[in-house]
This record gives C-alpha cells, sequence and structure tokens, in this order.
C-alpha cells in the first residue's frame, strides 16, 4: 500500500489562495491587454536602426494612402505566401505606421529570418508600394544536446537534434533527435503549421523510443517528502514505444483546437504488482484527446508580455478487454503584465497556474504527477519528491530588467561577422532580477481537497537571456516554514 505522508515542514490548508490565485488567472490578467505590448529595446547600432524605422514609419499616419502593391525579397527557399498569410495589411488597405511594425513583428516571430525590414514607398495617387525584405536564416542544421535531470550531474544524457526548419519553404519542419546515457531517447517529428489557405489546419506526425527512469519513490515504499532518487539508487526503467497524430485548426490567429491520436507500448525492466496496469508488466493502449490553446505571448523564450491559456483531455484506452482505461483533464494559465514605468523600463508580474485531474478505476504510478523532479518543483523544496494522482501549483514571479533585452545582428560584432554562417544570426542578450513565490501540491482522487497540504517557497534570482534562445538563471529559494531551509538552485530555461 502506497504511503502518502508529508514532512512536518509542510504549509497547511492554503487551498483558498489557489482557487483565488485561478480566479486571478481568467479574470484580471487577460484586461491587461489593453496594455500596449512590451516591445524589445535595442543598444548601439542597433537601438540607432530602431529609431531610423521609427522615422521611416512616422510619416504614414497622416498620408492616410492604401497599399496597391506587396513585393517580397530575399527569400530565396520561403514561398511568398508564408510571409503573406502572416501580414494583416492587405491590397487596398490604408496604411498606418501600427500596422507597419505589427507586420513586421508577426513575420519575424515565424522564426525563419534573421531579420525583416517592412519598407512603405510612396508611389503617385497617394499609393503605397510595400515592399518588405527578409534574410533568410540557414534551415538545415545539427544542434547538439546535453540534458541533465534532477541537477544531478551524473543523470545526464548526451546526443543530437537534426533540424530542417522551413521544409519544402512551407515553414514546415522535420527533426531527428536522439540522446544516450541516462533516459536514452529517439524520437522524430514532423509538423506543418498551416493547411489550406483559408482553412488554416495544422498537424504533426510524432514517435519515438525511450528508456524512462522511474520516479515513483512510493513504487519502492519511500513517503513522500523523500530525497529523490540518486544515480547509484536500486531503481528500475520503463521501455516506451509511442506514436502520435495531432490535426487541430486556427479559428484566430491566436486561438486554435485539435483532435489527436496514437498508441503507446509500456513495458517496465523489473515485474513487480503495481508498477503497470496489466499484470504481465506490459501496458499496450491507444491515447485520444483534444484540445483548445489560445497565446498572445510576445515571444516564447522568456515572455514579458500577454496571455495563455491551454486546456486538454486526454483519454488512455479505448481497446476491448484492455485493464488500461483511463483519462487526464489539463488546464494551464500562463499571463505576463508590464508596468511601464517608462516607454522603454517595464517591471513584469508572470503567473503560471496549472492543474491537471485524472479519471478512472485505476491511474497507473507511471501516469502520476510528480513534484521535485526536473523543472516542475515548488521552489525551496527542489530535489525532494512528491507524488499523486492531481497537481495545483502556482508560480508567481516579479521581473526586474537589470539589463533591458538588447539584440545584435551577426554582421555588426567584429568577430562573428566574419564567419559566413554565424553573421546570419541577431544575437539576443539582457538580464532580469526576479523575486518568486510558489505554491502547489499532489494529491490522490480517494482525498478530500480541502484537506490536501500546500508546498510553498519564496526567494530571489537572475535570469540571463542568452543567444539561440537560451535561458540562464541561478535561484536563492526558501521555505516558508520552520525550519526555513534556503536551496541555490541552477538551471537552463525559464521556471514558465
Amino acid at each position: 500500500m502506497f504511503i502518502n505522508k508529508y514532512p512536518r515542514t509542510v504549509s497547511g490548508r492554503n487551498w483558498g489562495y489557489l482557487i483565488a490565485l485561478q480566479i486571478f488567472g481568467f479574470i484580471i490578467v487577460p484586461n491587461s491587454f489593453a496594455q500596449q505590448i512590451h516591445t524589445l529595446k535595442y543598444s548601439g547600432q542597433e537601438k540607432e536602426r530602431s529609431r531610423q524605422r521609427e522615422t521611416d514609419f512616422s510619416y504614414l499616419d497622416s498620408l492616410n494612402a492604401t497599399v496597391s502593391e506587396i513585393t517580397i525579397t530575399g527569400n530565396k527557399v520561403t514561398d511568398d505566401d508564408v510571409i503573406l498569410r502572416e501580414m494583416n495589411l492587405k491590397i487596398g488597405d490604408t496604411v498606418t505606421a501600427e500596422k507597419c511594425k505589427e507586420d513586421e513583428q508577426r513575420i519575424n516571430g515565424l522564426g525563419l529570418f534573421a531579420s525583416v525590414d517592412m519598407n512603405p514607398i510612396l508611389q503617385p495617387g497617394n499609393k503605397i508600394k510595400m515592399d518588405v525584405k527578409v534574410n533568410e536564416k540557414w534551415y538545415i542544421y545539427p544542434i547538439p544536446e546535453v540534458r541533465m535531470y534532477d541537477g544531478d550531474i551524473r543523470k545526464v544524457s548526451a546526443g543530437l537534434n537534426l533540424r530542417w526548419q522551413n521544409f519544402r519553404g512551407r515553414d514546415e519542419n522535420l527533426s531527428l533527435s536522439f540522446g544516450i546515457g541516462y533516459n536514452a531517447f529517439i524520437h522524430a517529428a514532423y509538423t506543418v503549421p498551416w493547411i489550406g489557405e483559408n482553412l488554416h489546419m495544422f498537424t504533426s506526425l510524432s514517435g519515438g523510443y525511450s528508456i524512462d527512469r522511474n520516479r515513483s519513490m512510493l513504487a519502492l515504499g519511500k513517503a513522500n517528502g523523500s530525497r529523490i532518487y540518486g544515480y547509484r539508487d536500486s531503481n528500475f526503467d520503463y521501455v516506451n514505444y509511442n506514436t502520435k497524430l495531432t490535426i487541430g485548426k486556427y479559428f484566430a490567429k491566436r486561438f486554435s483546437v485539435y483532435g489527436e491520436g496514437g498508441y503507446t507500448f509500456l513495458r517496465v525492466t523489473q515485474d513487480s504488482i503495481g508498477r503497470t496496469i496489466s499484470p504481465d508488466g506490459v501496458d499496450k493502449y491507444i491515447l485520444t484527446g483534444f484540445g483548445v490553446n489560445y497565446d498572445t505571448r510576445n515571444t516564447r523564450e522568456y515572455s514579458t508580455a500577454g496571455y495563455m491559456v491551454h486546456f486538454d483531455y486526454e483519454h488512455f484506452g479505448l481497446i476491448d478487454d484492455n485493464p488500461v482505461n483511463f483519462g487526464r483533464f489539463t488546464l494551464e494559465q500562463r499571463g505576463y503584465v508590464p508596468f511601464n514605468f517608462t516607454n522603454d523600463y517595464s517591471v513584469v508580474f508572470a503567473s503560471r497556474l496549472y492543474t491537471t485531474v485524472a479519471v478512472g478505476p485505476q491511474i497507473p504510478i507511471y501516469n502520476h504527477e510528480f513534484l521535485g523532479y526536473g523543472s516542475d518543483f515548488v521552489r525551496g523544496w527542489a530535489w525532494y519528491g512528491f507524488e499523486g494522482e492531481n497537481e495545483i501549483t502556482s508560480f508567481n514571479e516579479v521581473r526586474i530588467p537589470l539589463l533591458q533585452p538588447q539584440s545584435l545582428r551577426g554582421e555588426d560584432i567584429p568577430i562573428v561577422k566574419s564567419l559566413p554562417y554565424l553573421k546570419k544570426f541577431n544575437y539576443r542578450y539582457g538580464l532580469y532580477f526576479t523575486a518568486f513565490y510558489d505554491i502547489g501540491t499532489v494529491w490522490n482522487g480517494n482525498e478530500q481537497f480541502r484537506k490536501v497540504q500546500f508546498l510553498n517557497g519564496t526567494g530571489i534570482g537572475l535570469n540571463a537571456i542568452l543567444p539561440f534562445g537560451m535561458i540562464g538563471k541561478v535561484e536563492y529559494a526558501f521555505r516558508l516554514e520552520r525550519p526555513i531551509t534556503g536551496q541555490v538552485i541552477f538551471g537552463l530555461g525559464a521556471k514558465f
């Protein structure tokens, strides 16, 4: 019988606070859309270039001119319609500075170009010829991958991610990645972000093989709140083979729905009662599901404005006489509210609320929710494992820029500009001071939620924005319950 026992230092009955945060996520954060989206500011040559772009656009509002022609140059691989479909400006539309800047940002958001310039050219008859100039990136490249699990230098896998972006010039993507060592894996995927000019459907097909180290301490007789397993601790693995097909549709530029189906074959390396639902140590099941997504974030790597809400339901089972038969509801909300102190300086309040609830007669331990592993932990409680069928967490940060996010073009950097490949990229960097407060818990379906105890922690940190979409961080977190215990946390990637 599994033991679900929290250490005495865990705070109690904070469910009312968490529900209030859920309401905040739905009501307060969306109202911030009225605020102007926080745009990146540049320094040096790039800042001067940004000023020049503002000057180029400044005369447009007084002209009341309309678009007579749109030309695209510099796209040797990318099809014109991939760029045109991102633009809100069409032939016959009235041109404004704001529309030009928005379209420039939207095209740049494709991630296909090192630079994008919208150049409005005045024509006779108060017409505008919109000249769109792009500088394409290199689209086929290998990326070395090193993954460290649970902050343990011994839990490392190393491999390669082979990516072909902009496949066929249609913004499609092919990828093949693999890693050897801890949690070895191989994974392939093909995504098509836009099918049908007006229909705007999307699809992805993926499949893979992995050997995943068991994370459940309850399966090995340890209580919740114990130190997570080390590299040399006796444990067992799950061997997974899986495929998934997703098909969806955009009903607006930021709103989409999708359905998915897949198949999983899972085998445990050391069979024992409770490690799989099937008594023979092998679980085979069909996956079906659907989801809804709304996303206005300005960037994915380190958002400073916008909102995201995602809801999905997945069902595991559907095969006759298969003992695997359960489902899972998941709701995630993220909000980023900039408070502008000056035109080019904003402090950001960021919040992530995550809830997932499993339903069914038996939830296998490999589908439990785990706090304390990877990036999913309440800060102050890293490396202490908690598991249950359900999870609710709230992560909250104030992000204060010490060095505003800036971007330098490779051709403006003395060392980089002599390198044919690297000079095509823009190199983004910045530094944020953060103050945070986290709270969350896991629980099982047979427990009363109002009696569930919560973990919480607070602290400060530094988040460094690095080139190629990487985020480096160092944080100091401590628990609010006695005894107060501090932790220094290093890692790559933003918390959310």
